[in-house]
């Protein structure tokens, strides 16, 4: 006889996308992942499919980085802090920002809102 109580494992949304960003490295398997943290399967591919559907590229995208010393002028160094500019605005992004913020930010760029 099985007793207990059986609860749901509540994921928060920084987990989430940390799980699922990590099924799409080049060479994961999918089972792999959801075993390593106790995600069901069918679940891990339900946040993916989310991924994909909101545009997210199952490529990682590489773009020119070029450095604010790079005219020959010095650069400040910030601490845990780094500079993104991109669709003409200018963020600041420091070592407390979570994943989901910047995504919703990166995300409002892109669609201009």
């Amino acid at each position: 006889m099985i007793s207990g109580v059986y609860r749901r494992k509540s994921w928060s949304a920084q987990d989430k996308a940390l799980i699922t960003a990590e099924s799409f490295e080049p060479g994961a398997r999918v089972s792999d992942v959801a075993r390593r943290y106790d995600v069901s399967l069918g679940l891990l591919h339900h946040w993916r499919r989310k991924v994909r559907q909101h545009g997210a590229p199952a490529e990682p995208m590489f773009v020119p980085v070029r450095l604010a010393g790079d005219e020959g002028a010095p650069v400040a160094h910030a601490e845990g802090r780094i500079e993104i500019e991109l669709a003409g605005a200018r963020i600041w992004v420091t070592r407390t920002v979570d994943a989901a913020t910047l995504r919703v930010v990166f995300a409002a760029l892109r669609t201009g809102a």
